[in-house]
């Protein structure tokens, strides 16, 4: 089960700390299967929020962090033994020699073969954190908030794939609403995303295009079998309200979780991140768009 330490520092070398134990931890488990619970749960950090965090902070993504991890055991295994290459690149995470020479190739600039030859020793180091965080705070391109919210009902219906897509599962939520009478024009809509886009692959990608129901809506609503109910928790939380596109939320994001929130001394809690859409974008224009987007942060 996922848990959290307390935060006791606000600067971005705290997190960069908590994920040179993560990379330490894949070193001395390549053997092992390193999927997201088990990660999050080394670094400290939310299933919901660690690859995101990651690649805002380092401008790599994690997947990339495990390959280079993977081929500097390689090199290293070169090098300290005439073990057989294709062995090597199997631990390696490699199902072929070709595989693994390719991937080698692009890594160090040679063959695994001439790299033994040659025996020149190499380092390892985390990517360094992509920006001055200060200085991107001090002229912060967006207002962050903190805001003690209510626990709220969200229903609506499942995404998978591309998130620029999740129009489409609005759209028939829509139809499904208004068939049971439930006010469209004035409700609060909203999107759950449980993944990074930049991150996950997009046929992994999952979302829930939703509604914002008062307890009496929810409780009248004859709920299909595709309509899904999410709880979001009440507590403390950081909202951005962002101005524009929705194709340009991504700059949000970015600046919320590889700037703010390193410097903040929070820790986002183990929910997904819920954005909350101010205005309907049939009725102004997509430069007017206004989105809050609520990160739900864990109870210092």
């Amino acid at each position: 089960m996922y848990k959290v330490k307390p935060v006791r520092e606000s600067t971005a070398e705290h997190y960069q700390r908590r994920f040179q134990r993560l990379v330490e931890y894949i070193f001395q488990n390549l053997d092992s299967q390193l999927d997201l619970e088990t990660l999050s749960q080394v670094a400290c950090v939310s299933p919901y929020h660690l690859h995101r965090l990651y690649r805002c902070m380092f401008g790599e993504t994690l997947a990339d962090t495990v390959k280079r991890v993977r081929l500097h055991y390689a090199a290293q295994a070169l090098l300290d033994s005439q073990g057989d290459i294709e062995k090597i690149g199997i631990k390696a995470g490699y199902s072929s020699v070709q595989a693994f020479s390719r991937a080698f190739r692009a890594a160090y600039g040679m063959p695994p073969a001439k790299f033994r030859q040659q025996g020149q020793q190499v380092s390892f180091s985390l990517p360094s954190v992509a920006r001055d965080t200060l200085e991107q705070t001090l002229a912060a391109p967006y207002g962050v908030t903190i805001e003690n919210r209510a626990s709220a009902v969200v229903v609506g219906l499942s995404h998978h794939g591309n998130f620029m897509d999740i129009g489409q599962s609005f759209e028939q939520l829509y139809v499904q609403l208004i068939g049971q009478n439930i006010e469209t024009e004035q409700a609060m809509m909203c999107g759950l995303y449980l993944h990074d886009p930049f991150s996950v692959p997009e046929s992994e990608l999952r979302s829930m295009a939703g509604i914002i129901l008062s307890q009496e809506e929810r409780a009248a609503l004859t709920q299909p079998n595709n309509l899904a109910c999410w709880q979001q928790p009440a507590g403390q939380y950081a909202v951005l309200r962002f101005k524009g596109p929705y194709q340009h939320l991504h700059k949000a994001y970015q600046w919320l979780f590889g700037d703010w929130l390193p410097q903040s001394g929070y820790l986002p809690a183990n929910t997904p991140v819920m954005e909350v859409y101010l205005n309907n974008p049939r009725q102004v224009p997509a430069s007017e768009l206004l989105t809050d987007i609520c990160l739900a942060l864990e109870v210092q």
